[in-house]
């Protein structure tokens, strides 16, 4: 059979809602020339038979149905079935813009690249659209840039949380021998973090990297998400990545500043996920101290916002005043007793708590703070010091089964 050169891979569990407009971004690419492989994995509510509709069609599709095996597994099956050099992996309920299949081939058709990168637009459901900006300058980096440049920025270590680059499969065309060596290593069950524990290995093998800082794929917002959901297995997960991680870092020159990173990384990946687990449990980790019985207000209403409010009315570390975020009115028509910041005005209280996790957004909530004259004093940020103090759990030390 032909070379297709490039292999688009689409893991598919129940997402019949979004999937004809992620199938059509790939279907209807500017260039033609490459396979689509849809991984059906165990979806009950139609999306299988919409990925036989798809085939019957368009012969450069090949549908696999398989039991319930999880998004890792059904990657590997996917690699498994590709016949391409490169992958593009795919989400089901995103899509990609018309021409970025053409804008891969034209680059490897006449470069022996490992990688290329691609920026992101994140899409909510409110229409509102947030490109993520790209940390390095679009351009060939060859092995000497890559550890130069890139890898020592990949994850911030002056500010958390903060990314570099993305590591998310879809941010990157990659090599499928890069994937074969570094996917196989990547336990099946692993949810949270899964593509970083492939992603950042490739880039530590990779002999160069491409990097396009134009925006081609759309990354949709949703709530009802993995990244939003909870397993009661999650913590052993993320300790599973964390031993993929360490096993690749530690025989790098660099295993110093990468054992670091990925320190951050699976402390933010705990407090996303299983907060339970970290947060207030050191004092107060992972924000500067503050007293006991303190009258707080709560800034940010979002997914970790949810965790502070949750761990300070458990643990009765601290009064909660109120719990503020601009976009108030959104959490209101949902039942949640979200105010205004404008009340921080007439509220009195101690100290006020900045329960968001993205260091940019900290930043923004802070200016706005200083401009309405509220004392530094009186803002509670995560302490730096006390990340780079503190150690994961012992658990994350201890040997696998």
């Amino acid at each position: 059979m032909e070379n297709k050169y490039i292999s688009v891979i689409v893991p598919i569990y129940n997402t019949k809602k979004y999937i004809n407009e992620c199938l059509d971004s790939i279907v209807y690419q500017s260039y033609s020339n490459f396979q689509i492989i849809l991984i059906d994995d165990g979806s009950t509510d139609g999306s299988g038979e919409i990925c036989d509709e798809y085939a019957k069609r368009d012969k450069r599709i090949k549908v696999v149905h398989q039991r319930n095996m999880g998004l890792v597994n059904a990657r590997k099956k996917g690699l498994y079935e590709a016949e391409g050099d490169y992958i593009y992996y795919v989400d089901s309920d995103d899509w990609i813009d018309k021409n970025v299949i053409e804008k891969f081939m034209s680059l490897v058709d006449t470069t022996d690249l490992d990688m290329i990168s691609v920026g992101i637009k994140r899409e909510y459901g409110s229409g509102k659209t947030q490109i993520d900006l790209e940390s390095f300058e679009s351009g060939f980096y060859n092995n000497e840039e890559i550890r130069e440049k890139l890898i020592p920025h990949l994850i911030s270590t002056d500010k958390f949380f903060e990314w570099g680059q993305h590591l998310t499969y879809w941010h990157y065309l990659i090599k499928k021998k890069l994937l074969q060596k570094n996917l196989i290593k990547v336990n099946d069950q692993i949810r949270m973090a899964e593509d970083v524990a492939c992603v950042y290995p490739c880039i530590l093998d990779s002999n160069n990297i491409y990097i396009n800082c134009g925006v081609y794929y759309h990354y949709r917002q949703r709530s009802d998400s993995m990244k939003w959901t909870q397993r009661p297995d999650e913590y052993v997960n993320l300790q599973k990545v964390y031993h993929v991680l360490k096993d690749k870092f530690l025989v790098q020159k660099e295993k110093q500043e990468l054992m670091k990173k990925a320190k951050y990384l699976l402390l933010f990946e705990i407090l996303t996920s299983v907060p339970e687990k970290m947060l207030f449990k050191v004092n107060t980790f992972p924000y500067n101290d503050f007293p006991y019985n303190s009258k707080i207000i709560v800034y940010g209403a979002g997914l970790f916002g949810n965790m502070v409010v949750n761990a300070l009315q458990h643990n009765h570390y601290a009064d909660i005043i109120a719990w503020v975020d601009n976009n108030y009115m959104k959490y209101q028509k949902e039942g949640v007793q979200v105010l205004s910041p404008e009340k921080l005005k007439i509220l009195e209280y101690d100290y006020i708590i900045l329960a968001v996790i993205r260091a940019d957004i900290r930043e923004n909530i802070r200016s706005s703070l200083y401009r309405n004259n509220i004392s530094i004093k009186k803002i509670i940020d995560f302490d730096l010091d006390k990340i780079n103090q503190t150690p994961l759990p012992k658990e994350f030390e201890t040997d696998l089964e």
